[in-house]
């Protein structure tokens, strides 16, 4: 009886630290090279801006803001989004190559040739503690891959997110899972978005791609998260004021960077 036990304790054990070890793999795995598909290189006369990313993509909250304020500055522009609310890097790499049919499809702004693509990205990420390795190497393959069709890449510095103030909202798995995440992937160290930052940024160097992007500075652009700050709706994503003041300081950024441009070709 006793033995009979112990081979079903033990093959339950078994099963559970498979379970696991699956789990950790697919969860943390890097997302391999998708093939490149054949797009119509003719470009809009008008300016055109692509929007990526996670939910601070969705819902088209950046859009009419963004294309006011380039107006603002004197440029005709059309803004075409696409968000995927809850995606993590990988996830918007692979959302550029579904089908325009499928749901959370990327594929039409790249098929729309546009000239710049904002790129608003690794707030789930940094909550999930996959770390700098992970968001980097992502980061980079959606980079290259807007690069690849000469496309320049917006790129949005990691925000100043809640961590510690969303995690602690989550039910009792995930809050454990974080903690045990960031011990093994940021040093033990829950607050990571300036360590995921400077990841990407060393990553953005060696690959020679720093200077191929505008990269926006979040804390230039709007305010870390703060409890009551009216600059945020909850600690991981920006109120309507702080959408207005992200899409002026991106603006103004891109304004700047046309304007250098126009001399430049005189």
């Amino acid at each position: 009886m006793f033995l009979i036990l112990f081979t079903i304790v033990g093959g339950l054990f078994i099963l559970v630290i498979l379970i696991l070890v699956i789990y950790i793999y697919k969860r943390f795995t890097l997302t391999k090279d998708i093939p490149f598909y054949p797009i119509n290189k003719l470009k809009n006369p008008v300016l055109t801006i692509g929007i990526i990313g996670d939910s601070w993509a969705t819902f088209g909250k950046l859009d009419n803001l963004l294309h006011q304020e380039l107006l603002n500055n004197g440029f005709e522009n059309r803004i075409i989004s696409s968000g995927h609310s809850g995606s993590r890097t990988s996830g918007i790499y692979q959302n550029l190559f579904k089908v325009t049919t499928i749901k959370n499809s990327c594929k039409s702004i790249i098929e729309s040739n546009p000239d710049y693509c904002i790129l608003l990205a690794g707030t789930n990420d940094a909550i999930g503690h996959m770390g700098g390795r992970y968001y980097s190497f992502h980061m980079i393959k959606i980079i290259r891959f807007l690069l690849h069709y000469n496309i320049v890449p917006i790129v949005l510095s990691l925000p100043k997110i809640g961590i510690l103030e969303i995690n602690n909202t989550m039910g009792t798995f995930h809050r454990y899972r974080n903690r045990i995440s960031a011990f093994f992937t940021n040093n033990n160290q829950f607050e990571n978005v300036d360590s995921y930052r400077k990841v990407l940024s060393q990553n953005l160097r060696t690959e020679q791609l720093d200077d191929k992007i505008l990269l926006i500075d979040f804390d230039k652009a709007c305010d870390k998260y703060e409890n009551g700050s009216e600059f945020y709706k909850n600690p991981i994503h920006l109120s309507n004021k702080g959408n207005e003041k992200l899409a002026g300081f991106i603006a103004d950024e891109l304004a700047m960077r046309l304007r250098n441009k126009a001399v430049s070709m005189h």
